[in-house]
């Protein structure tokens, strides 16, 4: 085994391997830490490790800042391993990556593979370790009939409704009042719902980024809204990647509640997705960054699915001592945050 670093030359073989994995995610195509490198100005990375010619291990690595010139090494759910490789390649990678950063004061992984010898400290989950997928294999009527009944109905009254689904995929056209009214629907709804969210610059910049990367096709963002009555009263933001649809970020409004309008958008965005050859539909989370089953966990569940349960975030230490101030300054951090809201 060997650890390269990847360049650009690399990003195609890095995101068809990363793509083809059953621990795979969009969080780690290469696309999205381009972006979060123009949002955040941060530090990424790309490795790989091959055995001989074959990669058999791909991460994307984001320098996070801490305190002063400090800093840690965040793999949001990564790093991605062949599906028929054990674990000694994880810990191959995480020995070369310390040897290569040792200033670093942890290394922060969170792999969707399970892991029989854990790694490092449990952490405070960053991306869920739970999450419920739809399988788009079937057929239509057959994911319908796999919903709860509740939710089968909810769907039929949006319909009866005349609930209006419309979509926009970044790229295509110039439609700025369109994901302007969005963004703001899914801030009214964080806002209404006590939930901490993004600023509006981050999702205009997620559209406006994926605007001249289209013609890749290898990441696919896209806006559904449910219109009623001249209103946007729901809205979700997607990600295509690999075989794979996620939900990534949505909102509803307050108002004509009882058009179901969210039943219809979900379903209109599943049929689409098997429509593109996608075979599964991402809900991205049924539970908060502590594992506690969110509120949201019902509605998703009511579309039926299996649920995933991941490894959740592990630190690798590189210094104790400092890493031990790191964690009294978050929890001093998190505290004053909570007293705000």
């Amino acid at each position: 085994m060997q650890l390269y670093k990847c360049t650009e030359q690399d990003e195609r073989d890095y995101n068809e391997f990363v793509s083809k994995q059953t621990s795979g995610s969009f969080l780690q195509a290469w696309q999205w830490g381009e972006l979060q490198r123009e949002y955040s100005n941060k530090d990424i990375r790309r490795f790989v490790v091959k055995n001989e010619d074959d990669i058999i291990l791909a991460a994307q690595v984001i320098s996070m800042p801490l305190f002063g010139t400090a800093n840690y090494l965040y793999l949001p759910y990564g790093p991605v391993k062949k599906d028929d490789v054990g674990e000694e390649v994880l810990n191959f990678f995480i020995d070369e990556i310390k040897t290569l950063f040792p200033r670093s004061l942890f290394i922060r992984i969170e792999p969707k593979f399970k892991l029989t010898q854990p790694q490092g400290k449990k952490s405070i989950n960053i991306q869920p370790a739970r999450t419920l997928i739809i399988d788009l294999k079937p057929t239509a009527e057959e994911i319908l009939q796999t919903m709860h009944p509740k939710t089968r109905y909810n769907i039929k009254v949006a319909q009866r409704h005349n609930v209006e689904i419309q979509k926009e995929t970044a790229g295509v056209g110039d439609h700025k009042e369109f994901y302007s009214r969005a963004i703001n629907l899914i801030l009214e709804t964080a806002k209404r719902q006590g939930y901490h969210t993004h600023p509006f610059t981050y999702y205009d910049t997620i559209v406006n980024f994926f605007k001249p990367h289209q013609d890749t096709a290898e990441v696919t963002v896209s806006v559904y809204s449910a219109m009623y009555a001249g209103s946007i009263v729901a809205t979700g933001m997607m990600v295509d990647f690999g075989s794979t649809r996620t939900y990534l970020f949505g909102g509803s409004s307050n108002e004509h509640r009882n058009t179901m309008a969210p039943y219809l958008l979900h379903y209109t965005a599943m049929l689409d997705a098997k429509r593109r050859g996608l075979s599964g539909y991402d809900f991205d989370g049924l539970e908060t960054s502590v594992g506690k089953e969110a509120g949201f966990a019902r509605f998703k569940q009511g579309f039926g699915g299996y649920v995933i349960e991941y490894a959740g975030a592990y630190d690798i230490i590189n210094n104790h001592s400092a890493y031990l101030m790191y964690r009294v300054l978050r929890k001093i951090n998190r505290f004053i945050n909570q007293m705000k809201y």
